[in-house]
């Protein structure tokens, strides 16, 4: 099937606006987001990782020839600064997941509003083409005739004809490349193949430029850049959490166990026990890092992450201000070719197909001049559809860093 611009209006479309709700509501991208805050929501819930507990028995002649046993419970634990700092680090990275599906709504913004725009500029090309392709075709009969009558050579006629069929291929190409444009859009919305869609703003138009705060663009709201520092602030708690390690770890026990044989009571008398009685206590104990050279040396490491970190920030900001006056530069430079095109260029071009066309019929001009003027003019047509594609992309682009 050919999806050409005229067959587009025969159907219902979808607007850009819709094709953005869709995109953030259907595309696995935004699913895989919401699923990532999702896992990082549960893992604070392991911020207080503490190890399994330790159950022993021990049974045998370990205090007399008599068949004692003995139970134990330990328990290990980090100093409690060590979860508290894994805690913080771990809702920074809920945060962090949140911007970065920030992120990847205004990449699929920009994706949707450019593959729209694709399409929209295949479109429009297509119906230039089309208007143009009946000038060729009356110019082909036209010298067709001629030549039957006598009145013009072979090589005029075979001119018109190679125009004509040149023009036509340029027609096929464009809708061919119409086809790969609208699957394009078709997988970002995640719709299936066999699911015929269209869009709703079918041509090309120039769209007004949003304030863009030139004169002060602020990146800080960017989630690139919001990204990066956060990414910073998760470095800077890393370290602490390192730094906390070189406290001491703890551990606290209980057993109960028998001690078979005679001993002296809280009375000082002298008290067989037997095996059925059980003896209890507590332990308590610490182990502090004596060899902290490794300790340190992941130390050092956290705080190297830390820097590069920073400078990861100030290179962030740096690529966005860049990308930002390229994009209003091109922008610039646009949207003043846009205004020639549309001042001159194009009255201009029109004015050459009705002048051209009414001096071939009355024969003051050759066919040569004609097909020159039909050429130029195409060349000034397509090129002002150019013109407004590159125009509203590099608002598109702006949108993307200033929205």
């Amino acid at each position: 099937m050919c999806l050409c611009s005229m067959n587009v209006n025969a159907q219902t479309g979808i607007s850009l606006e819709e094709a953005i709700s869709l995109a953030l509501k259907n595309n696995p991208q935004m699913h895989i987001a919401d699923l990532e805050i999702l896992g990082k929501n549960e893992a604070v819930k392991t911020a207080y990782d503490l190890p399994k507990t330790n159950f022993q028995y021990m049974g045998g002649q370990y205090n007399s020839v008599n068949w004692d046993n003995q139970m134990m419970a330990t328990q290990n634990m980090s100093f409690p600064g060590v979860y508290a700092q894994q805690k913080k680090w771990l809702k920074e990275n809920i945060l962090l997941s949140e911007t970065n599906k920030l992120l990847t709504e205004k990449e699929l913004k920009l994706l949707i509003r450019t593959a729209y725009l694709d399409i929209q500029y295949f479109n429009s090309k297509g119906k230039i083409l089309q208007k143009l392709d009946t000038l060729f075709l009356k110019f082909k009969v036209a010298s067709e005739l001629k030549y039957k009558t006598g009145e013009s050579n072979l090589l005029e006629k075979t001119t018109a004809d190679l125009l004509w069929s040149e023009h036509k291929q340029l027609i096929m190409s464009n809708n061919l490349n119409l086809l790969p444009a609208y699957q394009h859009l078709r997988n970002i919305l995640v719709r299936t193949k066999n699911e015929n869609f269209i869009i709703r703003d079918s041509l090309l138009l120039k769209i007004s430029s949003p304030n863009f705060g030139i004169l002060n663009p602020n990146f800080e709201k960017h989630p690139l850049l919001k990204i990066s520092k956060k990414q910073l602030e998760l470095s800077a708690l890393a370290l602490r959490i390192d730094k906390s390690k070189l406290y001491p770890d703890f551990t606290f026990g209980y057993f109960n166990q028998s001690l078979s044989g005679w001993q002296t009571s809280k009375t000082r008398q002298d008290k067989y026990y037997g095996s059925n009685y059980k003896f209890q206590g507590l332990m308590l104990g610490a182990a502090v890092p004596l060899f902290s050279k490794s300790f340190k040396s992941k130390i050092k490491v956290a705080q190297i992450q830390t820097e590069i970190a920073q400078q990861n920030v100030d290179l962030q900001l740096s690529k966005m201000q860049s990308q930002f006056y390229s994009a209003y530069y091109d922008y610039i430079k646009n949207d003043s070719l846009l205004m020639f095109y549309e001042k001159t260029a194009i009255p201009h071009s029109e004015l050459i197909i009705q002048q051209s066309q009414k001096a071939y019929q009355n024969g003051a001009i050759s066919y040569f001049e004609y097909s020159q003027a039909l050429t130029k003019s195409i060349h000034t047509q397509l090129a002002y559809i150019d013109a407004i594609y590159q125009h509203n992309l590099s608002i598109y682009k702006l949108m993307y860093i200033e929205e």
